[in-house]
């Protein structure tokens, strides 16, 4: 049964109160510490329109202390509060936003097209899938680049390549999902943000596409337009125009107040909805790549897409789009990791078409519906939950700490913590896992539980012996995991200088891009345990005394 909520404890409040949330909410402490409280919590602060940026969850310090529920909000600036009546514009946009989420589902198309003096391009979103394109109008430097994502492949096209990457999305439990948001933009001197983002889904069933895309038009997002203090708005009958002028830029919104259709014009771009465009670009584009050779290699899609977008050829194009040369070497560098294997999970991901590695159990599912409990977790972090989960089991040894660890993670990350304090009490009092294990728990509860990273320090330097850590190295080398850490040690090796430099400044991670240089100024390649047997030195293969001192003091920091 879950536990009660004990302390409810709310950060990022400007203007509102505690109590005027915590009453518009409707919870308070005593009520049943469950994902169905966590949803609410969520859908109401998003569906509110007051607040973005939001954070929901539950909290222990120790396996056996008090729930406490953390939220963490950032305030929309400029709107309402809570319970205050909006104005007549507040209600047009709140309108327009609904005719906008429900336009994909009218068959209507999203468009959105730019052109500058040098460029132009277009983004076209249906229920079909995604295109995108832009152009280079020089006639001496001629560049066209693409990239699709319907429900059966994934096309990109750089004309400077001679080639083409297509691969087909194999039958199976993984779904891609994409998702196209339009709202105010944070910044004062811009006022429309387009942004795109998706996410994968892991229990696809045989009647659903391979691919969902979706309108994310968050609250929070639209109806503070009607509050912007450099946008003007003006009734024209059963309209509202709202204008912006900035020096030669203008931007226009038109929003019919009865049925909430919206047009937008800007200075150099505008969105509209169609019907129709996106096959008619679809045809033009296979027309142009149906003879180019394929780039794509089937058993390592992932690694192979980004070789084709990370070839130099291709930067090399694309070098007055992403002018910073800082942004170019990181790419170069992302294309020799790729080359040299880093990106193997991932791969193993694509390709696996039967998952069977996700048992009824643990099955997870992230749905393309408009709320914030997943429109807050970014592409990434569900690639990487999506790995740990599913892709543990043919990394790691079976009954391993690091199976254990990576499979649990993967969970959390996903939302899913209902067996999360038993795994850690199992860790924690269970002599077979060493330093290795609970300094690798102690980091990852360092921001979250901090108190509980304490004491997985502790443990982890009672457990300081050559024993227990060739226990847990062991457990990390073997197995292909261990063959993944080797070939990305000789990869980051690879780099250059100033590709290396790069990577770690796009990193921001201090500690990160201090191990990345250590590991690039080094000669040498992770040790697996089978070779033991060629090699008896034990701290050779379990390299004990090489880092134990350095190992003791992180668990000492740690435990401070």
């Amino acid at each position: 049964m879950p536990a009660q909520i004990e302390q409810i404890v709310i950060e990022g409040l400007i203007r509102h109160t505690q109590h005027q949330v915590l009453q518009y909410l409707q919870v308070d402490s005593g009520q049943l510490a469950d994902s169905k409280l966590l949803r609410q919590v969520n859908q109401r602060l998003w569906s509110s329109g007051r607040f973005d940026n939001l954070q929901v969850a539950f909290h222990k310090d120790t396996a056996n202390g008090p729930v406490v529920l953390k939220i963490n909000v950032h305030e929309v600036p400029g709107v309402p509060l809570l319970g205050e009546p909006l104005n007549a514009e507040a209600k047009a946009f709140l309108k327009a936003r609904y005719w906008i989420a429900e336009a994909l589902e009218r068959g209507k198309e999203l468009v959105v097209e730019f052109d500058s003096p040098s460029w132009s391009g277009s983004i076209v979103q249906s229920q079909h899938g995604q295109l995108v394109q832009i152009h280079r109008k020089s006639k001496e430097e001629p560049f066209q680049a693409a990239l699709l994502i319907d429900n059966g492949q994934l096309l990109a096209y750089l004309s400077t390549a001679e080639q083409k990457f297509q691969t087909r999305f194999r039958s199976g439990k993984q779904q891609l999902q994409f998702h196209a948001g339009i709202g105010a933009a944070p910044e004062i001197d811009r006022l429309w943000a387009i942004t795109l983002a998706g996410g994968i889904s892991g229990n696809r069933t045989p009647a659903e596409p391979n691919l969902a895309i979706s309108l994310a038009i968050n609250p929070a997002g639209f109806w503070p337009f009607a509050y912007k203090t450099n946008l003007d708005h003006e009734w024209q009958g059963d309209q509202l125009v709202s204008r912006r002028s900035n020096g030669l830029r203008r931007e226009e919104t038109r929003i019919d107040q009865r049925t909430g259709e919206f047009q937008m014009h800007l200075a150099n771009s505008q969105i509209t909805f169609e019907t129709g465009r996106y096959q008619r670009e679809l045809q033009s584009l296979q027309q142009r790549t149906r003879t180019l050779p394929n780039a794509a290699d089937p058993e390592h899609p992932v690694s192979s897409f980004v070789q084709y977008c990370c070839n130099p050829k291709n930067l090399d194009a694309m070098k007055d789009i992403v002018p910073h040369p800082t942004v170019l070497n990181a790419q170069l560098a992302i294309g020799k990791l790729a080359t040299g294997g880093v990106l193997e999970p991932l791969d193993r991901l694509m390709t696996n078409s039967n998952a069977s590695a996700i048992t009824a159990e643990n099955r997870f599912r992230i749905p393309h519906q408009h709320s914030a409990e997943y429109t807050n977790l970014s592409m990434a972090r569900q690639l990487a939950a999506r790995v740990l989960v599913s892709a543990a089991s043919n990394l790691f040894p079976a009954d391993s700490w690091p199976l254990l660890v990576a499979r649990e993670t993967g969970f959390v990350m996903l939302g899913h913590t209902q067996h999360t304090n038993a795994v850690l009490q199992q860790i924690y009092t269970d002599d077979q896992y060493g330093p290795v294990c609970h300094a690798t728990i102690s980091q990852l509860l360092s921001t979250v539980q901090p108190k509980l990273s304490k004491q997985f320090a502790s443990r982890g330097l009672q457990q300081m012996n050559a024993e227990a850590f060739a226990r847990d190295y062991r457990d990390l080398a073997n197995g292909d995991f261990g063959k993944w850490m080797s070939d990305t040690i000789h990869a980051f090796q690879t780099l250059t200088p100033s590709e290396l430099e790069a990577m770690t400044s796009l990193i921001k991670h201090d500690q990160l891009a201090d191990l990345l240089r250590q590991i690039n100024s080094t000669e040498g390649r992770v040790l697996r345990a089978e070779e033991k047997k060629e090699n008896t030195d034990d701290n050779r293969v379990f390299p004990f005394d090489a880092v134990k001192h350095e190992l003791a003091g992180w668990l000492q920091t740690q435990r401070r």
